[in-house]
C-alpha cells in the first residue's frame, strides 16, 4: 500500500487499466456526483478482478476538490453471473432446437412430400444450426424382418450408406430411439460411453439429437440431426 503513495495512477497499472480509473476520477471531480460503476484492476494476488466501485467528491477545509473512492472486489460473483448466463443460453438454445427437432417431426407426419420438406429445411438449418447430418428412417420389412430403412439422409457417402442403409431396433443411435420410442440426445459424442454411439465416432459426430416419428401411437421411423462441430 505504501508503494502507491505519492505515485500517478499510470505509474501503477498498464495505460489499458489505469485509463478508465482515472476517467471515473474525472467525473466526480467535474461534475461533483458520486459515481458507481464496475472497474477492472490487480488483485492482491496478481491476478486481474472486478471491482465494484463507488466514488464520491470530497472538499478539504481549504474548498480544494478531491476524489475518495471505496471497492469492493466482485470477481467471484461476476464469474458465478457469467457462468449461470451461459448455462441459461446452452439451456434455451438446447430447448429450442428439440423444440424444432419436434415440429419437424409433426410437419413429416403430415406432408405428402416428406423428401422435399427435409431437403428444404436442412439446407435453411444446416448453418444456422451447425449441422452436417440429417438421417431419416421409415420401418420397412428387410430379408422377413421388421428394421430401420434410410429413405432420406445427408452428408454421408455412398459407402456409408451402404453400411447403414438398414438397422436392426436397437443398432446405432437412431435403432436406440425407435427401440425406446424416446427422443436421444447426445451433446458429446466423443465421450460417449454409449455402445450404440460407434457409428456417430465413425462419422466424427460430436453431437446427435434423435426423435422418434409416431402416429396414432404407432412407431413409423426416426429422424435424427447431428453435427461436426458442436
Amino acid at each position: 500500500k505504501n508503494k502507491a503513495i505519492n505515485k500517478n495512477i499510470f505509474e501503477l497499472y498498464p495505460a489499458q487499466i489505469a485509463q478508465p480509473l482515472l476517467d471515473n476520477i474525472r467525473m466526480v471531480a467535474e461534475t461533483n456526483q458520486v459515481v458507481e460503476t464496475i472497474e477492472s484492476a490487480p488483485r492482491t494476488d496478481g491476478t486481474l478482478g472486478e471491482f465494484l466501485v463507488y466514488k464520491f467528491p470530497i472538499a478539504d477545509a481549504s474548498g480544494q476538490r478531491l476524489v475518495g473512492g471505496v471497492a469492493i472486489d466482485i470477481t467471484e460473483r461476476e464469474r458465478a453471473l457469467r457462468e449461470r448466463q451461459l448455462a441459461e443460453q446452452a439451456l434455451q438454445e438446447r430447448s429450442e432446437r428439440l423444440k424444432l427437432l419436434s415440429e419437424t417431426t409433426s410437419d413429416l407426419l403430415s406432408t405428402e412430400r416428406p423428401l422435399d420438406l427435409m431437403n428444404s429445411l436442412f439446407s435453411k438449418l444446416s448453418a444456422q444450426m451447425d449441422l452436417h447430418f440429417y438421417f431419416h428412417y421409415l420401418i420397412d420389412t428387410h430379408e422377413n424382418k421388421q428394421k430401420l430403412r434410410l429413405v432420406a439422409w445427408n452428408g454421408i457417402t455412398d459407402q456409408v450408406f451402404q453400411a447403414i442403409q438398414y438397422l436392426e431396433f436397437n443398432e446405432g443411435m437412431c435403432g436406440q430411439v425407435a427401440e425406446e420410442r424416446r427422443q436421444v440426445v447426445i451433446n458429446n459424442v466423443l465421450y460417449s460411453a454409449h455402445p450404440n454411439a460407434q457409428i456417430l465416432h465413425n462419422l466424427g459426430i460430436t453431437a446427435y439429437a434423435g426423435q422418434p416419428l409416431i402416429a396414432q401411437g404407432k412407431l413409423l421411423g426416426v429422424l435424427s440431426f447431428a453435427s461436426r462441430t458442436r
